[in-house]
């Protein structure tokens, strides 16, 4: 066979250059990272306020933005379904639309707008796998200062997942706390739940009755294990903008979560909802497919970061960035694989305080049955510690390579971090 010449299209100069020109386009338009542009060090990418522990300044931080729309009225992109003005249903408007930076009189303006939500996490895990490779690349060429720089965004995106981990748990304190005040009512109801199919299949029970007594307390460690897709807010907006390039000028926050704050002063003035139960209508909980590429960007941090390598933070404060990596996988699987839970995405604290368990469909990816044990065995290859699934688990999971009808994208996804990813010692239990 020939060799085969590339000629100077695939010179590493030519290529190194390309990827950092792309990277610096990304880091303007799609993403904001918690970074002190004057000392050049990082913050901690949480920003829990010390005085009220269910505000984070640093909403939406870390989290790549899936794409930039182009309209010419951005009020309904922006703001789904909550900016379209034939609604007329309490949730929505018609005094959802505006105010924004733009002006909705300049007819030949092409209105910008970035999409969170839904598939944040999942971009998010695939920013991992690139942000470690690149770790490891400027660790063989030597580049020592670059490499802490891409080990800070590595710490950072871990720590958005943390984040979101705890916004949760402030969002499901409060949808008790109110059913409670109220003397009960359904967790989620009418109009959140009845029209969309996804959530009325038959499978969800969200109209599970909140009763007390209810011992669920927030916790604030960011390793529950259990999150919605994303926290973006519309301060994004300001540091997004950028009309030195329309084509990538952002002009509104597109995100079920930015929509769903009812503080008239910093979002469109919409009529309150109940904040966890819109984020359920609009499929902003994760699901099976997010968990699955997250884990692969965890996987990617066990195989490229030493447990040695850490980060300091602005206030002197250090984090060891595999440590965080192995928690918040070692929540997740202890989430999803908890006694009772039955391989399903369960909602925390439902056991306790509802009537019955409030389960994510399996049409929105709730139902783990095929993918349970690759999930735990990535988890033992990202922790380094043994973990058990059972026979049932290990049969569904080898079954669903041969099942015509089932994601195999899932499925090899979980292979390939229990094969290609192998130390050795790890999944010699693997199927």
């Amino acid at each position: 066979m020939s060799k085969i010449s590339f000629g100077q299209s695939c010179n590493l100069s030519t290529i190194s250059a390309k990827y950092w020109q792309y990277r610096e386009n990304f880091n303007r338009h799609f993403i904001v990272t918690d970074r002190d542009p004057a000392a050049g060090c990082v913050n901690d990418g949480i920003g829990q306020d010390e005085t009220s522990s269910c505000k984070f300044s640093k909403g939406g931080y870390s989290l790549p933005a899936t794409s930039i729309h182009m309209e010419n009225n951005a009020g309904f992109g922006a703001q789904g379904d909550r900016g379209d003005e034939n609604q007329q249903a309490p949730i929505y408007g018609p005094d959802c639309i505006g105010p924004f930076s733009w002006d909705n009189t300049a007819a030949e303006h092409t209105y910008n707008w970035t999409e969170y939500g839904s598939e944040t996490l999942t971009q998010l895990g695939w920013y991992l796998v690139t942000l470690c490779t690149e770790y490891e690349l400027l660790r063989i060429n030597g580049q020592t200062e670059q490499q802490q720089k891409t080990l800070e965004d590595i710490f950072l995106a871990l720590q958005a997942v943390r984040r979101l981990d705890m916004q949760t748990q402030c969002l499901l304190a409060s949808v008790y706390a109110s059913r409670i005040l109220a003397g009960g009512g359904d967790l989620c109801s009418s109009p959140y739940v009845d029209d969309d199919f996804s959530l009325s299949s038959g499978e969800n029970n969200f109209d599970s009755n909140v009763r007390p007594p209810c011992p669920f307390v927030a916790n604030f460690s960011g390793y529950n294990g259990f999150f919605i897709r994303e926290d973006a807010t519309p301060e994004l907006e300001a540091i997004l903008h950028d009309p030195t390039n329309e084509a990538y000028n952002v002009d509104g926050i597109g995100s079920p979560f930015s929509v769903s704050i009812n503080d008239p002063t910093i979002t469109p003035i919409c009529p309150a909802v109940d904040r966890f139960c819109y984020l359920v209508k609009n499929g902003d909980l994760y699901s099976q497919d997010q968990i699955i590429n997250l884990l692969n960007g965890l996987a990617y941090v066990k195989r490229f970061i030493p447990a040695s390598a850490t980060v300091t933070t602005c206030k002197g404060e250090e984090y060891p960035v595999l440590e965080i990596a192995q928690k918040i996988a070692k929540g997740i699987i202890n989430h999803i694989d908890a006694r009772g839970n039955n391989n399903r995405l369960v909602i925390p604290g439902s056991k306790d305080c509802c009537d019955k368990p409030v389960k994510i469909s399996a049409a929105s990816g709730g139902a783990l049955w095929g993918t349970m044990h690759g999930m735990v065995m990535a988890c033992e290859y990202i922790t380094g510690k043994k973990r058990k699934s059972t026979l049932l688990q290990r049969l569904a999971f080898e079954a669903t390579a041969y099942d015509p009808s089932s994601n195999k994208t899932f499925y090899y996804t979980l292979k390939s971090i229990s094969r290609s990813h192998m130390d050795g010692e790890m999944f010699t239990n693997a199927a």
